[in-house]
């Protein structure tokens, strides 16, 4: 169990000579031979690579991830047998960043080499760098393959592509009553690696891209909402609704909580401890500020 902790640049402080970021430091790397893994509460923020890589499994819920170019890395393939218990849950995701021009990265939750695992109620928004990575992908290796997946309820906003799928890696996958929503141009609401659709079942997801008529991708194919409404998602349809206040920040947290800036927020973060805990700077507090902003108005 790994609960209500603060990780903060770990391995890597662009401050220090020799120390600049790279794929190879992680804040939270938790090795594929661990059992029974809970990873609940956390704050992971500012991460070389990743945010968390969740290798064995398990349970990951109500984190909060900030400023991270991956905030969580689930896989579970290696274990005996598939868990129904397996989860991403109630996870905040924000202000993704780009690594270096080789690596950019930018993802949300990349999901990778499972059995079986529910995605559910996270919300991505507001990368920093949107015109690289995507909010929620199924993707891997070449001998990493996604099974028995069901991606169900989460948002989607602003995060480079909403969803990344490598169809050839994709076994069995159900994606419904999610809202997924992107704004940048060069990218897609739904973007597919090749042509082939891997027969992923889709039902009653929202989508809209404010920039792009044809926002979906299959390969070379692009698709408008009302063809991939018909052929792939007849109960789904174009979010016609609007956010609350989708653009907040971390910096209007900070500034909400009286604090000058978000740096002086992440310095708020790392003095948390025992003795000195403040309820505003934990993930319950955070999750709550931005699943308000993504409330949904002029529904109906």
């Amino acid at each position: 169990l790994i609960e209500e902790n603060i990780f903060d640049r770990n391995g890597w402080d662009h401050r220090i000579g020799r120390s600049d970021a790279t794929i190879f430091a992680h804040n939270v790397y938790i090795q594929r031979s661990c059992n029974d893994v809970v990873f609940r509460g956390n704050i992971s923020m500012r991460a070389s690579s990743h945010g968390v890589q969740l290798r064995p499994g398990g349970i990951a819920e109500e984190n909060v991830f900030i400023q991270n170019p991956i905030g969580l890395l689930f896989a579970n393939a290696r274990q005996e047998q598939a868990r129904p218990t397996d989860r991403v849950h109630d996870n905040l995701v924000l202000e993704g960043i780009a690594l270096e021009p080789g690596e950019a990265r930018g993802w949300g939750i990349h999901i990778q080499d499972v059995l079986q695992v529910t995605v559910s109620d996270n919300i991505v928004a507001n990368s920093l760098t949107p015109d690289s990575g995507w909010g929620i992908s199924m993707s891997g290796r070449s001998d990493d393959f996604v099974n028995s997946t069901v991606i169900t309820n989460n948002i989607v906003d602003d995060f480079g592509d909403a969803m990344f799928i490598n169809p050839a890696l994709v076994n069995e996958a159900t994606i419904t009553g999610n809202i997924l929503s992107t704004n940048e141009r060069a990218k897609s609401v739904i973007f597919y690696r090749s042509d082939n659709d891997g027969g992923i079942e889709y039902g009653g997801n929202y989508y809209r891209h404010t920039n792009d008529n044809e926002p979906f991708a299959l390969g070379s194919n692009e698709l408008t909402i009302n063809e991939w409404q018909a052929e792939y998602d007849p109960q789904g349809g174009e979010m016609l609704s609007q956010f609350l206040d989708e653009g907040r920040s971390v910096a209007d947290y900070a500034r909400s909580l009286g604090l000058a800036d978000e740096e002086a927020f992440f310095e708020a973060l790392r003095q948390q401890r025992r003795g000195n805990w403040d309820q505003r700077l934990t993930s319950d507090a955070i999750r709550a500020y931005f699943r308000e902003a993504f409330t949904l108005t002029n529904a109906g």
